[in-house]
C-alpha cells in the first residue's frame, strides 16, 4: 500500500536526523543530486561508477542520490541482514555520506522487497519508507522548489494511480519529477511499457517535468512523441549491470551505452541535467525548459 501521506520529514524525526539537502534552504534555493539505476552487482563496473561519483561529489555539490531500482541482482535481498547490504551498498558507496532515496525494480521483487523498505529504519542513508512515496525540497515548505514522486512501477495499481493524481494536482512545487524503474518510452531491449503508458500518461500529462527511469542499461533521453504532455523521459540504467545497445527511434534525443550517472541541478528558473560516464567524460547535457530560439 502506498504511503503518499508519509512525510520524509517525519521519517527524519524517527531517525533523529534531518534528511534531504539542508543547503536547499538558502534563498533562492538550489538542489543538486545524482541518479542512476540497475546497480546492485557488486562487481567492478558498479565500483567504477561509485568511484566516479565520489570524485564528482568532492568538487561539485551533491545533496542526495536517487536510485532507480534493480538495487540488488539477481534476486533482491533476503532480509535486512542480507550480506548484500554491506557488499553491494554500504561498502561500495561509503565515500558518499548523504541520503539515498530509492525505488524498487523488477529484480528487487524477486527477493524480499519489504526488507528494502524495512532497511530504512536500520541506518541514515537508505530511504525507502514505502513502495511509493514523495519527497519535497526544501522540506516543510508550502511551496517547494522540487517534489519527487517515487513509484513502484512493477507493483502499480489503480488506487496508487488515483493517489498520484491527487498528489500531483495538489502539489505546489515549482518542478515535479516522477521516478520509477521502468521507462514509459524505451529505445533499447525492453521497449515501451504499454501498461504503464496507459495507466500513467493521463495522470502525469502536463503535471510532471521529467520522468527518471532505469531498466534499460544505457543513457537515453527521449521526447514525448506527440509533444503534447510536456515531460521528458530520461533513462539512466547505468549503475553497473551489463549494458544494452540503443535501437533506432525517432523519439531519441541522445543515447549511449556506457556506465555512469546523471547529475541534475534544480533552480527556480529551470533544471539542468548532464550525463557523466564512469571515465569522467560528459557526453550530453540538457536544460529544461529549453530556451526558445530567437
Amino acid at each position: 500500500m502506498a504511503l503518499w501521506g508519509f512525510s520524509v520529514a517525519l521519517l527524519a524525526e524517527a531517525k533523529q536526523a534531518k534528511l534531504g539537502p539542508a543547503s536547499a534552504q538558502v534563498d533562492p534555493p538550489e538542489i543538486h543530486f545524482f541518479t542512476f539505476g540497475d546497480w546492485g552487482t557488486g562487481d567492478e563496473n558498479q565500483r567504477l561508477v561509485a568511484q566516479a561519483l565520489a570524485r564528482h561529489c568532492r568538487v561539485a555539490r551533491c545533496d542526495f542520490g536517487l536510485l532507480l531500482g534493480d538495487n540488488f541482482y539477481p534476486r533482491g535481498v533476503k532480509s535486512v541482514t542480507d550480506p548484500k547490504w554491506k557488499n553491494y551498498f554500504e561498502t561500495v558507496y561509503r565515500a558518499l555520506n548523504l541520503p539515498f532515496y530509492v525505488a524498487l525494480g523488477n529484480h528487487d521483487h524477486k527477493g524480499n522487497a519489504q526488507a528494502q523498505i524495512d532497511y530504512t529504519g536500520q541506518q541514515k542513508r537508505w530511504t525507502m519508507p514505502a513502495h511509493q512515496f514523495k519527497i519535497s525540497f526544501p522540506q516543510d515548505s508550502p511551496n517547494p522548489l522540487l517534489e519527487i514522486f517515487v513509484i513502484d512501477s512493477k507493483n502499480f495499481n489503480a488506487p496508487d494511480g488515483q493517489q498520484l493524481k491527487v498528489d500531483l494536482e495538489n502539489s505546489k512545487a515549482r518542478w515535479k519529477i516522477l521516478a520509477m524503474h521502468d521507462p514509459l518510452y524505451s529505445n533499447a531491449k525492453h521497449g515501451d511499457s504499454r501498461s504503464l503508458k496507459k495507466a500513467l500518461i493521463p495522470i502525469i500529462c502536463h503535471q510532471v517535468d521529467l520522468v527518471l527511469s532505469g531498466h534499460d542499461h544505457l543513457f537515453s533521453h527521449l521526447k514525448d512523441p506527440d509533444d503534447t504532455c510536456r515531460f521528458q523521459q530520461i533513462v539512466v540504467g547505468t549503475g553497473g549491470k551489463g549494458l544494452f545497445k540503443s535501437k533506432a527511434d525517432s523519439r531519441v534525443r541522445f543515447a549511449k551505452s556506457a556506465f555512469g550517472f546523471a547529475y541534475l541541478v534544480v533552480k527556480p528558473t529551470g533544471i539542468t541535467l548532464r550525463f557523466h560516464e564512469a571515465d569522467g567524460s560528459t557526453p550530453y547535457s540538457f536544460s529544461y525548459p529549453e530556451k526558445k530560439k530567437e
